[in-house]
């Protein structure tokens, strides 16, 4: 398996978490933490990688290209969907939006050695706030979510949850659309 982008191929990267990442080598060194350690933490995961997943095709595609780095960067990986309390929410609601979410991530990650964990957060905020704060609590090093076009003037402009993960995550944002 080649890097997901070739024109980063040669630059080294350092998380959040302080681990470097050396993507030039085919097979990639990290180093963090003490000399002689490769970085991992507990899990023994290099990095963790958020999706912002919403059920949609272009957030199985975000699913997908995510698992492809998790491959790549030995890391794990969080699905998050945010439900706006916004609403009197009923139980079979809020069930079948887990059953989706875990149904998803099991078939795209299943038999891929990635470790995945499913968020189904529920909250006031608005999903963009609610995946920033996520991002933040949970010190994830780097966060794919899918961004949707609609008109020429969407060209320019990211939709409204994108366009706030974009300006106010604590780590880099990986867009796809």
């Amino acid at each position: 398996m080649s890097f997901p982008d070739p024109a980063l191929r040669d630059q080294k990267t350092t998380c959040p978490s302080g681990n470097l990442l050396d993507p030039g080598n085919s097979v990639n060194h990290f180093w963090g933490g003490e000399p002689g350690k490769t970085g991992e933490n507990e899990l023994g995961v290099i990095m963790k990688i958020m999706v912002g997943y919403d059920g949609s095709d272009l957030g199985r595609s975000v699913l997908n290209l995510a698992r492809e780095w998790a491959k790549a960067y030995s890391a794990s990986i969080e699905v998050v969907f945010v439900m706006a309390q916004d609403r009197e929410l009923q139980y079979p609601d809020i069930q079948k939006v887990e059953d989706m979410m875990q149904k998803e991530a099991k078939n795209i990650f299943n038999g891929h050695n990635i470790r995945y964990k499913t968020h189904l957060v529920i909250s006031d905020l608005k999903s963009g706030e609610g995946l920033v704060e996520f991002a933040k609590q949970n010190k994830i090093d780097e966060i794919f979510i899918g961004v949707k076009r609609k008109s020429k003037v969407g060209k320019f402009l990211f939709g409204s949850t994108a366009q706030y993960v974009i300006l106010n995550a604590p780590c880099p944002v990986v867009t796809l659309k």
